[in-house]
């Protein structure tokens, strides 16, 4: 079990606890990527407004291990 606590930084009038469960997880990979803090537009939406396909899992594994990545070796 996993738990979490949930706040709102805009009111601080909401401070929760959640504890749930996180089942049937294929393959987690953490990847830095600050400038998503930018984006506009979740990934999803993107896709889908360039009519583009979004990568299966497998193509995103192979697309990050033929990268050189600074943050290091991930497998």
């Amino acid at each position: 079990m996993a738990g979490l606590t949930i706040y709102c930084p805009f009111c601080g009038q909401l401070n929760a606890d959640f504890v749930g469960q996180i089942s049937n997880i294929k393959r987690a990979v953490y990847v830095d990527c600050p400038e998503a803090n930018n984006w506009e537009k979740t990934e999803k939406e993107t896709l889908q407004e360039k009519g583009i396909k979004p990568m299966t899992n497998e193509e995103r594994l192979a697309q990050l291990k033929g990268q050189d990545k600074s943050q290091g070796k991930l497998f």
